[in-house]
């Protein structure tokens, strides 16, 4: 009977993390596919203004040489103006809810991970590669960090680098570290100072 329990309790929270990993994963083709269709609708909005433009143009190659004043009243004038400034105002709307839905994706899933690094006890720390560092490249797996220290992310400029044993480092590259709370102090001291 005991073992029954514990069987349904452990299917009950396989079952949870099973939800779980699924309304993610919902969640997250649900904002792809949101950005994606903001996409859509600036491409379709700055086709019309293209439009818009074309039009205009061709309006005033037909009437060179007229007085400006008068064509800035004329009727085509001001309904091209009218139609640019409501699709200038529309696009300008739909960028900044795809820049939005963007940022609030990459800032949570950061902000998650952060925060479920420092709950299992673990740290993240970042270390630039000095100067000094002899030789002035070496392999990620050359750099000797202790074990169950993790390279996460490597930067290079505005470059990032996926990290694996064989990448080349060189000085000033910047290193996302991930591991305990002690060892990531060993490899800042480590490489604070000059060998």
């Amino acid at each position: 009977m005991k073992l029954m329990r514990h069987f349904r309790r452990e299917i009950s929270i396989a079952w949870s993390g099973l939800e779980k990993v699924v309304m993610t994963a919902a969640e997250q083709t649900a904002h792809q596919v949101e950005v994606l269709r903001l996409s859509f609708q600036i491409h379709d909005k700055e086709r019309l203004m293209d439009g818009v433009f074309e039009r205009m143009g061709r309006f005033l190659s037909e009437f060179q040489g007229n007085d400006a004043d008068r064509l800035a009243g004329h009727p085509t004038c001001q309904s091209c103006l009218s139609e640019f400034k409501r699709l200038q105002n529309e696009l300008k709307f739909i960028e900044r809810r795809r820049y939005d839905l963007r940022e609030e994706n990459v800032g949570t899933k950061w902000a998650e991970f952060v925060e479920s690094v420092y709950k299992s006890g673990m740290t993240l720390e970042f270390l630039i590669l000095p100067f000094h560092l002899k030789p002035s490249s070496m392999t990620l797996q050359e750099l000797s960090l202790p074990q169950g220290t993790l390279v996460i992310a490597i930067q290079r400029k505005k470059r990032f680098i996926q990290p694996h044993g064989g990448v080349m480092l060189r000085r000033g590259d910047r290193l996302t570290l991930l591991g305990p709370p002690q060892q990531m102090i060993q490899v800042l001291e480590r490489f604070a100072s000059p060998h």
